[in-house]
C-alpha cells in the first residue's frame, strides 16, 4: 500500500486537524492577498477593460441593485460574452467603490483568488487526507508567476471566478464519494451541479468539468491510498461515477450549443480559418504538444512572460524537430498515463484533470488564440498536485542527497518564481508600463506599439496644443520603432500589420487640420493595407464629407459627395451585424440629405 507517514487516519490526529486545517487555510488566503495588494492601485487599461467593462455604465452604473440586475439579466443579455457572475460580480463592484474605478476590479480579482488557494488547499487535503502534501501544493500555488495575469488584468475576473466554482464542485465531489449517509450524498450532489451551473456563466470553459468530476469520482480512493497500487480500476465504481454525472454533462452540452449560437450571432468565431478536417487535426497534433512545452516552460521557468505568444501558432514555421518533439511529446504522455494507471492512479487522476481542464484552449474548434497564461490558471493547480504528491516521499527518503535535492528545488521553485512574479505583476501597473514592456520583448506583437500608440494618442487629445504635440510625437517614434522592429517595412510600403499605427498616424493629421490632400493620403494608405477597416472608411467618408461642405464648385462638390457616399456604403457592408451603427445610419443619411438635396437618390440607393 502506498505508505504516507502523514496521512491523519486516528482520532488524535482528526482532532488535530480540525482547528489546524481552516486557520491553514485563512492564513494561504490572507498570505495570497498580501501577495497581490499593492495591485488593487492599477489602473484600468485599454485591452478590453474598456471595451467590456468601462463603456457600459448601462450595466455597471445603474442607480440600485434590481436596475442592475434588470440591465445585465434582462435588457443586455445575452452580449458577446454572456457571463452572468461575471457581470454582476463587476456590477457589485461598482456598487462598493464606485463604476470606473479600477480598484474595486482589481480588489475583487484578487480577493477571489485568495480564495481560490484556500480552496486548492482543502481540496488537496480533503482527497489526500494528507496535511503535509496539501500545505506544500498550496504553497508552490503561492509563488507562481503565471498566475500573475488572470490575478492583475480586470479581464481574469472570469478565470478566477471558474476556478473558484470549479473547485467548490470537486470538494463536493469527494464529500460526496465519502459521505455514508444518503442525505448527505444527496445534498453534495446537488451542490456539484450548483457549482457547476454557476461555473458556466463565469467562463464558458467549466463545460469540461463534468468530466474532470466524473474522473476525480472514479479514481478518489487512490487519492487517499486506500487501494493497493498495482490494484485494476474499480470498473463497478467508474461506470457509477460516469452516471451520476451525465445529467452534469448534458447540461454542459446544452450550454455549449447555446453559447456557439450567440458566439456566431455576434460573428466571433469566423476568424478566416478554412483548413480542412485533416488539415486542422494535423495542426493541432503539432501544435498543440508544443503549447504543452510553453506553458510547462512558464509554469517553471516563468521567463519573458507575456499576454501575446507569436508561437507555437497556425503562422509559425515548424522545423522536422518540432515535429518529432511533438510525436514524442503525444506518445510519451500516453505512456505515462498508461504507467501511471497501472502503478499510480493518484497521480493519473491529477494528470487526467489537468488535460480535461486544458480542453477548451486546445482549439479542437478552432477559436484564435493557443497560448495564454490565463487559460493555465485552473489546470496549473493540478500539475503543482502530481509534482508535490511525487516529492514528499522523496522528502523523507532515508537518503540525505535526495531529501536536500528535493528541498533545493523546491525552494529554488518558489524563489525563482516568486522573484519573476514581482517583476511581472510591476509590468501591469497601467498602459504604459505594460505596452513598452511588451514592445521590449524580443519578438513583440503589433499590438504592444498600438496599445501603446493609441495611449499617447488618448491622453494627447486631452491635453492642450502643446502638450498634445509631444504626445503626437511619441506616436511618431512608435510608429517608426514598429516598423523597424516588426519587419523593416518602408514608408512608401509598409506591412499590413501597421495599419492601426497609421491610422493613429491620419487621425493626428486630422486633428492638426492637415491639408486636405494630405489626410485623404494618408487615410487612404491604411485602407489600401486593409480595405475592410470599418473606422478608416468612416472617416474616409467624414472627410469628403467635410471637404464638400466647404467647397464652392459645384462639379467638385458633387464629386466629393459621389466619393464619400461611396465610402459610406462600403463601411455600412462592414458593420451590417453591427447594432450602433444600424442605429446611426437613419441620422447619417438625415444629415446627407440635409446638406445635400442634390444626393437623395443616391441616399435612397444605398441598400441596393
Amino acid at each position: 500500500m502506498y505508505k504516507y507517514t502523514d496521512m491523519i487516519t486516528n482520532t488524535d490526529k482528526t482532532k488535530w486537524i480540525k482547528w489546524l486545517a481552516p486557520f491553514t487555510a485563512i492564513l494561504l488566503g490572507i498570505i495570497a492577498f498580501i501577495s497581490y495588494h499593492s495591485c488593487i492601485t492599477y489602473d484600468f487599461l485599454n485591452y478590453d477593460d474598456q471595451r467590456v467593462l468601462t463603456d457600459h455604465p448601462e450595466l455597471y452604473n445603474q442607480p440600485n441593485t434590481s436596475a442592475t440586475f434588470k440591465a445585465i439579466i434582462i435588457e443586455n443579455y445575452p452580449r458577446e460574452e454572456p457571463l452572468l457572475l461575471r457581470d454582476l460580480s463587476w456590477a457589485l463592484d461598482s456598487r462598493i467603490f464606485g463604476f470606473k474605478n479600477p480598484r474595486g476590479a482589481h480588489f475583487g480579482n484578487i480577493l477571489i483568488h485568495s480564495f481560490v488557494i484556500s480552496l486548492f488547499f482543502i481540496f488537496i487535503l480533503t482527497a489526500t487526507r494528507r496535511y503535509k502534501v496539501a500545505l506544500v501544493a498550496a504553497i508552490l500555488s503561492l509563488s507562481l508567476a503565471v498566475h500573475v495575469e488572470p490575478v492583475v488584468w480586470v479581464m481574469g475576473r472570469k478565470d478566477v471566478l471558474v476556478s473558484c466554482f470549479g473547485l467548490l464542485a470537486m470538494i463536493a465531489t469527494i464529500r460526496m464519494t465519502d459521505s455514508s449517509g444518503k442525505l448527505a450524498k444527496i445534498i453534495y450532489y446537488f451542490l456539484t451541479l450548483l457549482f457547476v451551473f454557476m461555473g458556466f456563466f463565469s467562463k464558458i470553459s467549466a463545460i469540461v468539468f463534468p468530466l474532470a468530476l466524473m474522473v476525480l469520482a472514479g479514481l478518489r480512493p487512490y487519492l487517499c491510498a486506500e487501494r493497493l497500487p498495482d490494484d485494476s480500476l474499480p470498473w463497478k465504481r467508474t461506470f457509477y461515477s460516469i452516471i451520476i454525472f451525465t445529467p452534469h454533462l448534458i447540461m454542459s452540452f446544452i450550454v455549449y450549443k447555446w453559447y456557439n449560437g450567440v458566439l456566431t450571432a455576434y460573428g466571433i468565431m469566423d476568424r478566416g480559418y478554412d483548413a480542412t478536417a485533416l488539415q486542422h487535426l494535423r495542426n493541432l497534433l503539432i501544435i498543440d504538444p508544443l503549447v504543452f512545452w510553453r506553458y510547462m516552460s512558464n509554469l517553471f521557468t516563468s521567463t519573458n512572460l507575456s499576454l501575446f505568444y507569436n508561437w507555437p501558432s497556425i503562422s509559425s514555421d515548424f522545423a522536422w524537430y518540432h515535429t518529432a518533439l511533438s510525436a514524442a511529446t503525444i506518445f510519451a504522455s500516453l505512456g505515462l498515463a498508461i504507467f501511471m494507471f497501472i502503478k499510480r492512479k493518484d497521480l493519473l487522476c491529477y494528470f487526467l484533470i489537468f488535460w480535461v481542464l486544458m480542453i477548451p484552449y486546445l482549439n479542437l474548434v478552432y477559436f484564435g488564440i493557443w497560448v495564454a497564461n490565463r487559460y493555465i490558471y485552473f489546470s496549473s493547480f493540478f500539475v503543482l498536485a502530481l509534482v508535490t504528491t511525487v516529492a514528499i516521499p522523496l522528502l523523507e527518503s532515508k537518503s540525505k542527497l535526495i531529501r536536500g535535492a528535493i528541498a533545493f528545488l523546491l525552494v529554488a521553485f518558489c524563489i525563482f518564481n516568486i522573484s519573476n512574479r514581482s517583476k511581472y505583476m510591476k509590468v501591469w501597473k497601467n498602459n504604459e508600463t505594460l505596452w513598452t514592456y511588451e514592445a521590449s520583448l524580443p519578438d513583440p506583437r503589433p499590438e504592444a506599439f498600438e496599445n501603446l500608440a493609441n495611449h499617447y494618442y488618448t491622453i494627447g487629445m486631452k491635453q492642450d496644443i502643446e502638450l498634445r504635440n509631444i504626445y503626437f510625437s511619441k506616436v511618431d517614434e512608435l510608429i517608426e520603432t514598429a516598423r523597424y522592429k516588426l519587419g523593416n517595412s518602408s514608408k512608401d510600403n509598409p506591412l499590413p500589420v501597421l495599419h492601426h499605427m497609421l491610422f493613429l498616424d491620419a487621425l493626428m493629421s486630422i486633428v492638426r487640420d492637415d491639408p486636405y490632400e494630405e489626410q485623404l493620403e494618408k487615410l487612404l494608405l491604411v485602407e489600401k493595407l486593409n480595405p475592410d477597416f470599418d473606422a478608416v472608411l468612416w472617416q474616409l467618408t467624414v472627410l469628403d464629407y467635410k471637404q464638400a461642405i466647404k467647397t464652392k464648385d459645384k462639379e467638385s462638390q458633387k464629386m466629393l459627395v459621389d466619393n464619400s457616399l461611396l465610402w459610406y456604403k462600403r463601411y455600412l457592408s462592414v458593420v451590417k451585424n453591427d447594432a450602433n451603427a444600424r442605429k446611426k445610419d437613419k441620422s447619417v443619411r438625415a444629415e446627407f440629405i440635409s446638406d445635400f438635396p442634390f444626393a437623395k437618390d443616391k441616399i435612397n440607393a444605398l441598400d441596393r
